[in-house]
Protein backbone atom coordinates (compact mmCIF):
# COMPACT_ATOMS: atom_id res chain seq x y z
CA UNK A 1 0.00 0.00 0.00
CA UNK A 2 2.61 2.32 0.36
CA UNK A 3 3.77 1.80 -2.86
CA UNK A 4 0.70 2.52 -4.14
CA UNK A 5 0.58 5.54 -2.46
CA UNK A 6 3.53 6.96 -3.73
CA UNK A 7 2.37 6.80 -6.92
CA UNK A 8 -0.66 7.75 -6.47
CA UNK A 9 0.96 11.16 -4.82
CA UNK A 10 3.70 11.58 -8.09
CA UNK A 11 0.67 10.90 -10.83
CA UNK A 12 -0.98 14.03 -8.82
CA UNK A 13 1.84 16.39 -9.13
CA UNK A 14 2.72 15.28 -12.28
CA UNK A 15 -0.86 16.28 -13.19
CA UNK A 16 -1.04 19.45 -11.36
CA UNK A 17 2.35 20.75 -12.72
CA UNK A 18 0.75 19.95 -15.99
CA UNK A 19 -2.65 21.72 -15.80
CA UNK A 20 -0.44 24.47 -14.03
CA UNK A 21 1.59 24.86 -17.35
CA UNK A 22 -1.64 24.85 -19.72
CA UNK A 23 -3.36 27.60 -17.86
CA UNK A 24 0.38 29.65 -18.23
CA UNK A 25 0.54 28.80 -21.45
CA UNK A 26 -3.16 29.89 -22.78
CA UNK A 27 -2.85 33.01 -20.58
CA UNK A 28 -0.21 33.74 -22.34
CA UNK A 29 -2.42 33.07 -25.54
CA UNK A 30 -5.33 34.73 -24.42
CA UNK A 31 -3.10 38.12 -23.73
CA UNK A 32 -0.95 38.17 -26.97
CA UNK A 33 -4.27 37.93 -28.67
CA UNK A 34 -5.38 40.49 -27.17
CA UNK A 35 -2.41 42.62 -27.43
CA UNK A 36 -2.31 41.93 -31.29
CA UNK A 37 -6.32 42.94 -31.31
CA UNK A 38 -5.69 46.60 -29.37
CA UNK A 39 -2.72 47.00 -31.55
CA UNK A 40 -4.68 46.66 -34.71
CA UNK A 41 -7.45 49.07 -32.90
CA UNK A 42 -4.93 51.70 -32.56
CA UNK A 43 -3.78 51.42 -36.17
CA UNK A 44 -6.41 51.76 -37.85
CA UNK A 45 -7.99 54.54 -35.13
CA UNK A 46 -4.66 55.95 -36.21
CA UNK A 47 -5.67 55.83 -39.88
CA UNK A 48 -9.25 57.59 -39.33
CA UNK A 49 -7.54 60.56 -37.32
CA UNK A 50 -6.68 61.09 -41.24
CA UNK A 51 -10.80 62.66 -42.34
CA UNK A 52 -11.69 62.32 -46.11
CA UNK A 53 -11.81 65.32 -48.01
CA UNK A 54 -14.93 67.36 -47.05
CA UNK A 55 -17.17 70.92 -48.16
CA UNK A 56 -18.87 71.72 -45.36
CA UNK A 57 -21.12 74.94 -44.45
CA UNK A 58 -20.44 77.76 -42.17
CA UNK A 59 -18.00 78.91 -40.09
CA UNK A 60 -16.34 75.15 -38.94
CA UNK A 61 -17.01 71.46 -39.61
CA UNK A 62 -19.62 70.34 -37.36
CA UNK A 63 -18.31 66.46 -36.23
CA UNK A 64 -20.15 63.75 -34.56
CA UNK A 65 -18.87 60.45 -34.49
CA UNK A 66 -16.31 61.08 -36.96
CA UNK A 67 -18.80 62.21 -39.65
CA UNK A 68 -19.32 65.88 -40.54
CA UNK A 69 -22.74 67.12 -40.20
CA UNK A 70 -22.71 70.14 -42.35
CA UNK A 71 -20.91 68.76 -44.82
CA UNK A 72 -22.89 69.77 -48.33
CA UNK A 73 -22.48 67.17 -51.73
CA UNK A 74 -25.38 68.81 -53.77
CA UNK A 75 -26.53 72.81 -53.51
CA UNK A 76 -28.36 74.99 -55.49
CA UNK A 77 -27.67 78.56 -56.48
CA UNK A 78 -29.87 81.35 -58.20
CA UNK A 79 -28.81 83.99 -60.59
CA UNK A 80 -31.54 85.97 -58.37
CA UNK A 81 -29.17 86.33 -55.67
CA UNK A 82 -25.77 87.07 -57.59
CA UNK A 83 -23.45 87.28 -54.16
CA UNK A 84 -21.10 84.15 -54.01
CA UNK A 85 -21.64 81.36 -51.95
CA UNK A 86 -18.65 80.85 -49.34
CA UNK A 87 -17.94 77.32 -48.22
CA UNK A 88 -15.11 75.97 -46.16
CA UNK A 89 -12.37 72.52 -46.99
CA UNK A 90 -11.27 70.01 -44.43
CA UNK A 91 -9.73 66.93 -44.48
CA UNK A 92 -7.05 65.21 -46.56
CA UNK A 93 -3.81 66.30 -47.01
CA UNK A 94 -4.71 70.18 -46.55
CA UNK A 95 -3.21 71.03 -50.02
CA UNK A 96 -6.47 71.04 -52.18
CA UNK A 97 -7.08 71.52 -56.02
CA UNK A 98 -10.60 72.18 -57.69
CA UNK A 99 -11.83 70.79 -61.08
CA UNK A 100 -14.95 71.98 -61.84
CA UNK A 101 -16.96 70.70 -65.09
CA UNK A 102 -18.23 73.34 -66.22
CA UNK A 103 -17.54 76.96 -65.56
CA UNK A 104 -20.03 78.49 -67.71
CA UNK A 105 -22.72 77.81 -65.46
CA UNK A 106 -20.68 78.38 -61.93
CA UNK A 107 -17.21 79.37 -61.12
CA UNK A 108 -15.71 78.36 -58.13
CA UNK A 109 -12.04 79.72 -57.07
CA UNK A 110 -10.16 79.69 -54.02
CA UNK A 111 -10.52 82.40 -51.10
CA UNK A 112 -8.41 83.28 -47.83
CA UNK A 113 -8.51 80.74 -44.67
CA UNK A 114 -10.66 80.99 -42.02
CA UNK A 115 -10.22 79.94 -38.51
CA UNK A 116 -7.56 77.41 -40.63
CA UNK A 117 -9.90 75.91 -43.09
CA UNK A 118 -9.36 76.77 -46.45
CA UNK A 119 -12.58 78.46 -48.18
CA UNK A 120 -13.68 78.51 -51.49
CA UNK A 121 -16.30 80.78 -52.84
CA UNK A 122 -19.44 79.94 -56.07
CA UNK A 123 -20.84 82.34 -58.08
CA UNK A 124 -23.61 81.58 -60.41
CA UNK A 125 -23.05 82.26 -63.88
CA UNK A 126 -25.96 80.29 -66.03
CA UNK A 127 -28.61 78.01 -64.99
CA UNK A 128 -28.02 74.87 -65.50
CA UNK A 129 -25.65 71.77 -63.42
CA UNK A 130 -22.07 71.46 -62.84
CA UNK A 131 -19.82 68.92 -60.34
CA UNK A 132 -16.85 70.26 -58.57
CA UNK A 133 -14.33 68.17 -57.81
CA UNK A 134 -12.27 68.99 -54.52
CA UNK A 135 -9.02 66.80 -54.24
CA UNK A 136 -5.60 66.88 -52.10
CA UNK A 137 -2.34 66.02 -53.14
CA UNK A 138 -2.78 62.33 -52.34
CA UNK A 139 -5.38 62.21 -55.26
CA UNK A 140 -8.20 61.99 -52.20
CA UNK A 141 -11.42 63.74 -53.25
CA UNK A 142 -15.21 64.90 -52.78
CA UNK A 143 -17.44 66.23 -55.28
CA UNK A 144 -19.90 68.87 -55.11
CA UNK A 145 -23.04 69.08 -57.81
CA UNK A 146 -24.03 72.66 -58.13
CA UNK A 147 -27.24 73.39 -59.99
CA UNK A 148 -28.13 76.94 -61.10
CA UNK A 149 -31.05 78.03 -61.33
CA UNK A 150 -32.92 81.29 -62.44
CA UNK A 151 -35.09 82.60 -59.23
CA UNK A 152 -36.10 80.58 -56.16
CA UNK A 153 -39.71 79.70 -56.68
CA UNK A 154 -42.24 77.39 -54.87
CA UNK A 155 -44.72 75.49 -57.34
CA UNK A 156 -48.12 74.17 -56.58
CA UNK A 157 -49.76 71.96 -59.14
CA UNK A 158 -53.85 71.55 -58.54
CA UNK A 159 -54.95 68.17 -58.51
CA UNK A 160 -58.17 68.04 -57.35
CA UNK A 161 -61.22 70.20 -55.42
CA UNK A 162 -64.00 69.34 -53.46
CA UNK A 163 -66.92 71.11 -51.70
CA UNK A 164 -67.35 71.45 -47.98
CA UNK A 165 -71.14 72.72 -46.59
CA UNK A 166 -72.86 72.91 -43.40
CA UNK A 167 -74.92 69.66 -42.97
CA UNK A 168 -78.28 68.87 -43.81
CA UNK A 169 -77.77 71.28 -46.41
CA UNK A 170 -76.05 68.73 -49.40
CA UNK A 171 -78.35 69.18 -51.82
CA UNK A 172 -76.95 72.19 -52.59
CA UNK A 173 -73.74 70.45 -53.67
CA UNK A 174 -74.07 70.18 -57.12
CA UNK A 175 -75.48 73.98 -57.81
CA UNK A 176 -72.78 75.53 -55.37
CA UNK A 177 -69.96 73.75 -57.66
CA UNK A 178 -71.76 74.82 -61.13
CA UNK A 179 -71.89 78.55 -59.78
CA UNK A 180 -68.23 78.72 -58.73
CA UNK A 181 -66.94 77.25 -61.39
CA UNK A 182 -66.24 80.66 -62.68
CA UNK A 183 -64.44 82.16 -59.91
CA UNK A 184 -61.71 79.16 -59.42
CA UNK A 185 -57.88 80.43 -60.11
CA UNK A 186 -56.77 76.85 -61.24
CA UNK A 187 -57.87 74.14 -63.06
CA UNK A 188 -57.11 70.42 -61.91
CA UNK A 189 -53.27 70.27 -63.78
CA UNK A 190 -52.89 74.10 -63.46
CA UNK A 191 -50.38 75.32 -61.06
CA UNK A 192 -49.62 78.73 -59.22
CA UNK A 193 -45.62 79.74 -58.79
CA UNK A 194 -45.09 81.88 -55.58
CA UNK A 195 -41.61 83.78 -56.14
CA UNK A 196 -40.14 84.85 -53.02
CA UNK A 197 -39.35 88.46 -52.41
CA UNK A 198 -35.64 87.33 -51.00
CA UNK A 199 -33.64 83.82 -49.54
CA UNK A 200 -34.50 84.89 -46.16
CA UNK A 201 -37.94 86.55 -46.50
CA UNK A 202 -40.43 83.65 -48.38
CA UNK A 203 -43.69 84.25 -46.33
CA UNK A 204 -44.47 86.83 -49.23
CA UNK A 205 -43.56 88.00 -52.98
CA UNK A 206 -44.34 87.53 -56.92
CA UNK A 207 -47.52 85.32 -57.52
CA UNK A 208 -47.46 83.89 -60.89
CA UNK A 209 -51.35 81.45 -61.71
CA UNK A 210 -51.59 79.40 -64.75
CA UNK A 211 -55.05 78.38 -65.02
CA UNK A 212 -54.28 75.48 -67.33
CA UNK A 213 -51.80 72.90 -67.31
CA UNK A 214 -51.12 74.20 -71.02
CA UNK A 215 -50.98 78.34 -69.82
CA UNK A 216 -48.10 80.04 -71.27
CA UNK A 217 -48.97 83.92 -69.72
CA UNK A 218 -49.98 83.96 -65.97
CA UNK A 219 -51.92 86.24 -64.32
CA UNK A 220 -49.48 88.10 -62.16
CA UNK A 221 -50.16 89.58 -58.69
CA UNK A 222 -49.16 89.02 -54.81
CA UNK A 223 -48.96 86.27 -52.10
CA UNK A 224 -48.49 86.17 -48.44
CA UNK A 225 -48.48 83.99 -45.81
CA UNK A 226 -49.46 84.85 -42.40
CA UNK A 227 -50.16 82.38 -38.94
CA UNK A 228 -53.61 81.44 -38.23
CA UNK A 229 -54.15 83.54 -35.15
CA UNK A 230 -56.77 82.35 -32.65
CA UNK A 231 -58.67 80.20 -35.17
CA UNK A 232 -56.77 76.48 -35.05
CA UNK A 233 -53.90 75.20 -36.51
CA UNK A 234 -52.47 76.31 -40.23
CA UNK A 235 -51.85 79.12 -41.73
CA UNK A 236 -53.56 81.83 -43.72
CA UNK A 237 -52.58 82.16 -47.31
CA UNK A 238 -53.69 85.75 -49.28
CA UNK A 239 -53.59 85.83 -53.02
CA UNK A 240 -54.15 89.39 -54.83
CA UNK A 241 -54.46 88.93 -57.91
CA UNK A 242 -56.59 90.93 -60.66
CA UNK A 243 -57.35 93.48 -58.21
CA UNK A 244 -59.11 90.73 -55.81
CA UNK A 245 -57.60 89.11 -52.44
CA UNK A 246 -58.65 85.60 -52.15
CA UNK A 247 -58.53 84.21 -48.42
CA UNK A 248 -57.76 80.57 -47.79
CA UNK A 249 -57.06 78.76 -44.94
CA UNK A 250 -54.08 75.88 -45.24
CA UNK A 251 -55.51 72.57 -43.00
CA UNK A 252 -52.65 71.50 -41.17
CA UNK A 253 -51.72 68.27 -42.91
CA UNK A 254 -52.02 67.10 -46.55
CA UNK A 255 -52.30 63.69 -47.22
CA UNK A 256 -48.93 63.64 -48.10
CA UNK A 257 -45.64 65.49 -47.11
CA UNK A 258 -45.60 66.49 -50.78
CA UNK A 259 -49.45 67.60 -50.68
CA UNK A 260 -51.00 70.86 -49.00
CA UNK A 261 -54.59 71.41 -49.05
CA UNK A 262 -55.63 75.12 -49.30
CA UNK A 263 -59.77 75.77 -48.38
CA UNK A 264 -61.83 79.02 -49.49
CA UNK A 265 -64.99 80.45 -48.16
CA UNK A 266 -67.55 80.65 -51.39
CA UNK A 267 -70.21 81.21 -49.52
CA UNK A 268 -70.43 85.06 -50.54
CA UNK A 269 -68.83 83.72 -53.78
CA UNK A 270 -71.60 81.56 -54.95
CA UNK A 271 -73.96 83.81 -55.85
CA UNK A 272 -76.54 85.61 -54.70
CA UNK A 273 -80.39 83.79 -53.54
CA UNK A 274 -78.26 80.28 -54.58
CA UNK A 275 -77.94 79.31 -50.89
CA UNK A 276 -80.20 80.09 -47.97
CA UNK A 277 -78.74 82.18 -45.48
CA UNK A 278 -77.23 80.49 -42.88
CA UNK A 279 -75.53 78.05 -45.41
CA UNK A 280 -72.01 78.10 -45.33
CA UNK A 281 -70.10 76.79 -48.29
CA UNK A 282 -65.98 75.85 -48.18
CA UNK A 283 -63.94 74.77 -51.52
CA UNK A 284 -61.23 72.80 -50.54
CA UNK A 285 -58.04 72.45 -53.18
CA UNK A 286 -55.82 70.28 -53.32
CA UNK A 287 -51.92 70.86 -54.75
CA UNK A 288 -49.28 68.88 -54.86
CA UNK A 289 -46.37 70.84 -53.75
CA UNK A 290 -42.76 71.13 -56.31
CA UNK A 291 -39.62 72.24 -56.01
Amino acid sequence: MGRYEVLRKALCGYFCAVLRVCTVFCLCTVFCVFTVFCACMLLCACEDDGRAVAVFTGVEPVYQLGVCDNRVQALTLYLTEPDTLSLGIDGGTGIYRLANLNDSVATAQFAEELNGYQRICLLPRAEGETVLRVADSDNDYTELTIVVRRRLEYKLVKVEASYGITAGYTQWLDPLAEADARHVLVEPGGYILLVPDSMVESARGVLEVYPTADATAPLVGRYSISHNEGEGPGKVWTFTVEGRERVFRQTPYGPTSAELVLAEDITALSGSGLLPGEVVAVRRELFCTED
